[in-house]
This record gives C-alpha cells, sequence and structure tokens, in this order.
C-alpha cells in the first residue's frame, strides 16, 4: 500500500477559519477574539458527531500558534506549526481521547504535560474528545475541548462555550 495515502476527510479537512462551512458565527467571534488578544482559558466545542468540532479544535490550534499570526493565516505554505500541528505531531499540542485514556497513567501523563510551558509555540494546547475526569490544581493557558458529554462543571464554568450546528446552504 502506498504510505502517502490519507483518508478523505482528512485530506481535504478544511485548514483555516475561512474554509470552514456553516459555522460563520464561531469562525469569527473566535478570529475577533484572537485577533484583540482576548483569548479565554479554554474552548468547548459541543454537537453532533461530525460537525466539525475537531477541525474547528485544530484550526484554533493553528491560529493561536501559526508564526504569520492570525491576519497571515498559513494556507498553501504551512509554516513549521500549522504543519506540525495539521500532522498531528506537535509538541505543545496534545490531542486525547479521554473516553479510551481513563488508566492512572494516562491522568498522570496528563497532569505532567499541563506542568511545563510551551516549548517551541506561544501556546500550549489541549484538543480533548468526550470529556475529561481530570481536576487540575493549577490553572493552564488555554484548552480544547471537543465535546461535553462529561466535562466537569468546574471547566464549563470557566470555558467559552460553542454549540456547533450543522446549518444548510440557501
Amino acid at each position: 500500500m502506498n504510505k502517502n495515502t490519507k483518508v478523505l476527510a482528512l485530506k481535504y479537512r478544511p485548514q483555516t477559519f475561512n474554509d470552514l462551512i456553516g459555522q460563520d458565527v464561531v469562525a469569527e467571534t473566535i478570529s475577533n477574539s484572537i485577533k484583540a488578544n482576548k483569548v479565554p482559558n479554554a474552548y468547548l466545542f459541543t454537537g453532533i458527531r461530525g460537525i466539525g468540532k475537531t477541525t474547528t479544535a485544530r484550526i484554533v490550534a493553528k491560529s493561536l500558534n501559526c508564526s504569520n499570526g492570525i491576519d497571515n493565516l498559513c494556507k498553501e505554505e504551512l509554516c513549521e506549526n500549522c504543519n506540525a500541528i495539521s500532522n498531528s505531531n506537535h509538541i505543545d499540542v496534545l490531542e486525547m481521547d479521554a473516553a479510551s485514556k481513563t488508566g492512572v497513567d494516562d491522568v498522570r501523563d496528563l497532569i505532567e504535560f499541563s506542568r511545563y510551558g510551551p516549548t517551541t509555540a506561544k501556546y500550549k494546547i489541549f484538543i480533548i474528545f468526550f470529556g475529561c475526569r481530570v481536576g487540575f490544581k493549577k490553572p493552564f493557558k488555554i484548552a480544547l475541548f471537543s465535546d461535553c458529554l462529561k466535562v466537569l462543571i468546574l471547566l464549563t464554568s470557566r470555558a467559552m462555550q460553542y454549540e456547533n450546528i450543522l446549518f444548510k446552504r440557501p
């Protein structure tokens, strides 16, 4: 099998806020908050499966950490940070499926990862799927949650929450 092949959903995944379809309000609100340098501690994206929660979280991660800034966000030729985030191998962006990572060692790894500041990017970012039953003793700089089924009330009260809704085209 050819190693250069990608699943279609990943190959054609939106890369910028302009590429998102049906999430104009969410994209504009987040983009304006980043431009105004008023970034909340956490974003909480909710909605049904396949609506673009994780895609939106990755675009936010890129927008916050892009070397060119939010106004000149990478489109074709990606900077080092955007390329690493797109390939899911950025050292300062952790994507975690909390539904399957429920062991003590997984929680220890998450806490250990949160102890230190970012190494190569401006922000250290957590993208956590299906909520997480982890208590943080120290406040973290930024976190992106992609579903709120079982997220602690403490975290939801401190997060900027966006309900991702599928809009029909006119």
